[in-house]
């Protein structure tokens, strides 16, 4: 949580005009703001997308159908229980 706020916190200061780069002295404050706010809204989106992707790759979602386990079957609900269960939700 406090690596999110501290990154997006020197993000914005690098995008205040002048610090990491300028653009040409006769643009107008307001165009200058406007330009190193698109560029922080921009550049802020790729990480969190490149860090969105990466996460997935690691933490991969076990919704999938991984099919039941040696001595069981799978219900109609979805759920896997062990073959000969007397007391099984679905027969």
């Amino acid at each position: 949580m406090y690596f999110w706020f501290l990154f997006k916190v020197l993000l914005f200061i690098a995008y205040v005009p002048g610090v990491l780069f300028r653009l040409i002295p006769s643009c107008s404050v307001r165009v200058q703001a406007l330009v190193h706010g698109v560029l922080y809204v921009v550049v802020l989106h790729l990480v969190y997308q490149f860090v969105y992707r990466a996460e997935r790759m690691t933490n991969p979602s076990t919704k999938g159908d991984s099919g039941c386990p040696a001595g069981s079957h799978k219900c109609p609900s979805g759920d896997c229980v062990l073959d000969g269960d007397k007391h099984s939700p679905c027969r």
